[in-house]
């Protein structure tokens, strides 16, 4: 069986890395903006956590590469060192020979990321701020710069970074071709487009907020009883792996040592770690070394982890937009998965706040008197 992308002009090492990962068909989201984007379009596309967004537009990227051509034609930015790292490693897999790439974030070393630059990488990968200082270097060229890609577009152009953003983008030259991902398009997000003079063509993934994939939980639990549910959810559903939000950095550590007391095969990762600790913990989760990642909204993001069935909402999401990043860390690539959320009495009405804000349905699991776990009916 041929795969859908062999039509399209994509070197036979890229086909192949393709292939060996079980790539052959176009998700819907890569089917849809392959020909727009090959053609040139700017375009500001919303489509559910999970759907491919990633290959969405590297493979296009990836096609307009010349190697022949020193210097930055691909400018690739995101909001975490995290998802910056993870976009560079997917690039890694799947270009062809003589691509070059570079990774360019905060909290790592500087004078290995001069050094990267002296090799003319053809593809700029990292987050607003230090991708600014390295487009200031006078050494720096960006006119064959073909391409300008924002992933998760809505957090880029919130208050947080939309300074950030906003002048590492209008300092950039004219020309390049403008991609804007993210699972929902905010009203900042347009308004980052307009400030750049920029008319994008939108694509809809879909009308709804959440992947469809996603089964919604959730289980009334006190402060002191979220312990004693998760741990019934251990026993109960079997979870092999997990990723644990909670809401403080500082709770973290914690909760990790409280695991390993009963046995978890646990770790905890969060935004006070230094970069290269956070990037080794990941990797064993990854590999299956560690089971359950206790993490903060740090990795509420973009993060791929694809065999993760479970995500434990162990403190309440703020807010529907933190919601759907949570939840969309499973049924990555069209698997399937569970959110489960545990919720004190007296915030139950945020569970319905979601339901209406993100038009998903929750099902209530309490524990049966043997601990199994059980549908709560009314």
């Amino acid at each position: 069986m041929k795969s859908d992308f062999e039509r399209y002009t994509l070197a036979p090492q890229t086909l192949e890395a393709l292939e060996n990962g079980g790539i052959t068909r176009f998700l819907p989201v890569q089917r849809d903006t392959w020909e727009p984007a090959m053609a040139g379009e700017h375009l500001l596309v919303q489509s559910p956590t999970g759907t491919g967004k990633t290959l969405a537009y590297l493979l296009p990227a990836l096609s307009r590469i010349n190697p022949e051509e020193p210097g930055p034609q691909v400018l690739i930015v995101l909001p975490t060192r995290e998802l910056a790292a993870q976009v560079h490693g997917v690039l890694a897999d799947v270009k062809g020979p003589g691509v070059r790439q570079g990774l360019f974030i905060g909290g790592a070393n500087k004078a290995r990321q001069q050094d990267k630059l002296k090799e003319k990488p053809h593809v700029l990968i990292g987050t607003p701020g230090r991708l600014t200082d390295v487009l200031a270097q006078p050494r720096i060229k960006t006119d064959r710069l073909r391409l300008v890609v924002v992933d998760e577009a809505d957090k880029l152009a919130d208050e947080r970074f939309a300074r950030e953003v906003e002048s590492l983008l209008s300092g950039l030259p004219v020309g390049p071709q403008f991609l804007l991902f993210s699972a929902t398009v905010s009203r900042q997000a347009r308004q980052l487009l307009e400030t750049l003079n920029i008319e994008a063509r939108e694509i809809v993934m879909s009308r709804k907020k959440v992947n469809e994939q996603i089964e919604h939980w959730f289980m009334m639990a006190e402060d002191a009883r979220k312990f004693p549910a998760l741990r019934a959810l251990e026993n109960t559903e079997g979870v092999d792996r997990a990723l644990i939000f909670i809401t403080r950095n500082a709770g973290v550590e914690g909760l990790v040592r409280r695991m390993r007391d009963y046995g978890f095969s646990a770790a905890g990762i969060h935004s006070g770690m230094a970069a290269q600790e956070r990037k080794k913990l990941m990797q064993h989760f990854r590999s299956g070394k560690v089971s359950y990642l206790v993490t903060t909204d740090i990795l509420a993001r973009g993060m791929d982890v694809p065999d993760v069935k479970y995500i434990i909402n162990y403190d309440l999401p703020k807010d529907p937009s933190t919601y759907v990043h949570r939840a969309g860390r499973t049924a990555r690539a069209g698997r399937r998965g569970i959110a489960v959320t545990f919720v004190e009495e007296r915030k139950k009405f945020v569970i319905r706040k979601f339901e209406r804000k993100l038009e998903i349905t929750f099902q209530e699991k309490g524990l049966s008197s043997d601990g199994t776990l059980i549908d709560v009916a009314y």
